[in-house]
Parts: structure tokens; sequence; C-alpha cells
């Protein structure tokens, strides 16, 4: 008699039921058996900021290629230093927007707030000296199919997963994607409940626009949350193509 089943019948001769639970899933399992999943070999981590996310990436396991993106001058020294031994992980100076040229960035004392968007009210009083501006950057921008058709002709053969951590800036890297949009197999994106920046879209019209790009969330996980009031600041969204996400008909 199998361990479970000995257990099992112990417990009805006790007046007990058993069942059996499923481990609960956090947004990294999810992230790691969703790059499993959709067999990813590239990840386009956009807002890199020091290379967070590719050294989660691949304390994940993920040895496939990354490609970081980081405007601001001092966050990249960081990026390009961590990544210097790994030699499929790319890094680039420049921020991704829905066009080309130049904008002005908000350095934030910490610096993970720093933005091409201004400070919201709320976000200044939530956060207070940690979004506060110390000073001004001008910044390279570029659009992300002119990227891509440079830097990475051979796209289609590729499967790409297109991780977006902008500080409010998600919707125009993605504006900026063009003719790719469609095209990736996955994307993971920060989605705005209580904007800390301003003339941010929210998460509502976000998760519309990726929708009608053809993703569906496979998984969505509070990364901020106001303890005052217990609200969520900002949400974590994973989404694959559709046609990976929804499986065919039973016949």
């Amino acid at each position: 008699m199998g361990r479970l089943n000995w257990h099992h019948r112990l417990a009805t001769l006790l007046g007990y039921d058993m069942a059996r639970f499923e481990k609960q899933i956090t947004m990294h399992s999810h992230l790691r058996a969703q790059i499993a999943l959709l067999e990813i070999d590239v990840v386009l981590d956009v807002g890199a900021n020091v290379g967070q996310h590719a050294m989660l990436l691949r304390d994940l396991g993920y040895r496939g290629r990354i490609v970081s993106f980081a405007p601001a001058s001092n966050a990249f020294a960081k990026l390009r230093e961590a990544a210097a031994a790994d030699p499929l992980w790319q890094v680039h100076n420049l921020a991704l927007s829905d066009q080309a040229g130049e904008a002005t960035m908000d350095i934030s004392g910490t610096d993970v707030f720093s933005s091409l968007h201004p400070h919201s009210a709320y976000g200044k009083v939530r956060y207070g000296r940690h979004i506060e501006v110390v000073r001004n950057e001008t910044i390279r921008t570029e659009r992300l199919d002119t990227f891509l058709a440079s830097e990475l002709p051979e796209f289609d053969t590729h499967r790409v997963f297109l991780k977006m951590d902008t500080q409010g800036h998600d919707m125009r890297v993605f504006a900026g994607a063009g003719t790719y949009q469609g095209r990736f197999k996955g994307l993971q994106s920060e989605l705005s409940v209580k904007p800390l920046y301003e003339g941010v879209p929210d998460y509502l019209e976000a998760l519309l626009c990726y929708q009608q790009a053809g993703y569906k969330p496979t998984g969505i996980y509070a990364n901020h949350r106001d303890h005052e009031t217990g609200q969520i600041i900002e949400l974590d969204c994973i989404l694959a193509a559709v046609d990976i996400a929804e499986p065919a008909p039973r016949r």
C-alpha cells in the first residue's frame, strides 16, 4: 500500500477527509514556468535599471540571450558591469519609446523611480525622498521596431519575450514595437493601479491594449501595495500570445 493511500485510510478511520493542495504560485515560479513553456530564447529586458531582472532570469535557470536597455548613465554603468562576464547578455544605453530622438529623464534619489514621466502627487506623498528628483539627464530614445530590424533581423527564427518595467512608459515602448507588436511569444508589463507618474494609462487600458494585440494574461501579481490602506499600487502582469495561451479545442 502506498504511503499516501495509508494516510488517506487512517484519516477516514478517524473521521477526517484528505485533499491535495497545490503549492502557492509565486510570480517568480510562474515566470520560470512561462519562459520554459513558451520555449523563449531571447528576452528583451526593457527598463533594466542595474540588471536585477536579468540576474533573476539566470537564477531561475534561463540560459538564453538577454538584451537589456537602461537609459540613465549611473544605472547603465552598473548594468554593464553586471553583464560583463555573461556573453549572452547584451546591454544598450538607451530608452525604448514611441519615437526616436532625445528626452529628459527625471533621476530620483532611489534610481528605480527614475522616469520619463513627472511624478504624481500620490507618488510624492507615498515615497517621499526616495522618489524626489535629484537631477535631470538627457537620454537617447529609439523605437523598438527600428532596433529589432537592425539588431535582430532574424527575429522570426527566435522565440522572443518582451519584458517592460519602465516606470510608467511601458505603453510607449509597446507602441514603438510597430509591426512587431503581435509577434512576441510572451510579454511582461508593469500595470498602474494607483499612478506614481502623471499621464500613465491605468491597468485596464493597458490590459485592453495587450489583448487587442493578441495576448492574454497568464498571471497577475501585486508588486507594490500601500500598507496604510491595503490598496494595490502596481501589478506585474505576464501574458502569452493567444495561440499559445488558449489550447486547441478538443475533437
